[in-house]
């Protein structure tokens, strides 16, 4: 009997050990799989890149006015004269990397600029920040609608427009002195308008250029600018005739003065119309601006303003005939 005992207290005492050796195996398994997760999970936290954009904040500005060097204001004015500054001093690397600008196109609807940022400039710095760009590359669009624009396009002429344009054409006619009197009643019979041809491509100074990278002598805190300047340069002529007929049948032609017509977001500024007549027979002091037809005062209309801007290519223009009604 004492033997039988001593026998199953011998099988329990191996089943126990046993029992004991396998939950000592899974806990080391266990801990191992762990300590390895977490170092896998900390090596990618490390080597995981921070994507940043560098356009972030990059802007345009378009000035009204520049000081010329004369000292004096002047109009900025779409497509002969306009100024667009890039400005990327508030960019995520503003500070040590330049930008590139190209004009891809710049027509009566829009203007496209494409803008690259330089990342090779900065690839060590990249690299101790851990950053990576994805895009290096950005299209700014700028509608001429937006613009203050000379005439380039007959959509300008709006019913609006067309009615404050004839309106003081009307009141040059009128100015006449030798019809103060009031006995004649004048009429505009038609009005037509010079404008580019709809493939033209407006000028630029440069259409590639980099960002310049200086310290802002206005700025206390060492602060840094990133800027770039297009400037547009065009001889581009435009123009706006209109031919007038009196209660005598008498016919005179009428055309802008010394400026151009100017536009605003499409409105006509209305301080910029500004006409003049245009003689017949130019005998001083008394010239006459009676025209015996249509087709005379039409045609004198185009020759002196084609020579009044010889030096731009007419093959460049459009006549176009605007209806009155």
């Amino acid at each position: 009997m004492k033997k039988v005992i001593a026998l199953c207290t011998s099988l329990l005492l191996a089943t126990a050990l046993t029992g004991c050796g396998n939950s000592s195996t899974d806990n080391s398994s266990t801990a191992q799989t762990s300590i390895s997760s977490e170092s896998n999970k900390n090596k990618s936290q490390e080597t995981e890149k921070v994507i940043v954009d560098p356009f972030d904040k990059v802007a345009y500005h378009i000035p009204e006015f520049e000081i010329n060097g004369a000292g004096e204001q002047e109009k900025k004015i779409y497509p002969n004269d306009l100024a667009i500054i890039l400005d990327a001093s508030e960019s995520p690397f503003g500070d040590n990397m330049t930008f590139t600008y190209s004009v891809e196109s710049a027509d009566q609807n829009e203007i496209i600029i494409k803008a690259r940022a330089n990342t090779d400039e900065i690839e060590d710095f990249l690299e101790e920040s851990n950053y990576k760009v994805e895009e290096t590359e950005k299209t700014f669009s700028i509608a001429t609608a937006d613009l203050k624009t000379q005439l380039i396009s007959s959509n300008l002429i709006t019913d609006d427009n067309k009615k404050k344009i004839i309106e003081t054409m009307t009141d040059c006619i009128q100015s006449d002195t030798e019809n103060t009197d009031g006995t004649s009643e004048y009429t505009i019979e038609k009005l037509y308008i010079k404008i580019p041809e709809a493939s033209t491509q407006f000028g630029v100074a440069e259409k590639e250029l980099n960002s310049s990278i200086y310290l802002d002598k206005d700025s206390f805190e060492n602060k840094y600018v990133n800027k770039a300047k297009i400037n547009f340069q065009g001889a581009l002529c435009f123009g706006i005739f209109g031919i007038f007929k009196d209660s005598e049948n008498n016919y005179y032609s009428v055309s802008e003065y010394e400026i151009p017509v100017r536009f605003t977001q499409g409105i006509v500024d209305e301080d910029s119309l500004s006409f003049t007549k245009i003689p017949y027979i130019d005998v001083q002091p008394n010239p006459d601006y009676k025209f015996p037809d249509e087709k005379s005062a039409y045609d004198k209309l185009i020759s002196v303003h084609d020579y009044e801007n010889r030096a731009f290519s007419s093959e460049n223009y459009i006549i176009e005939e605007i209806p009155i009604d």
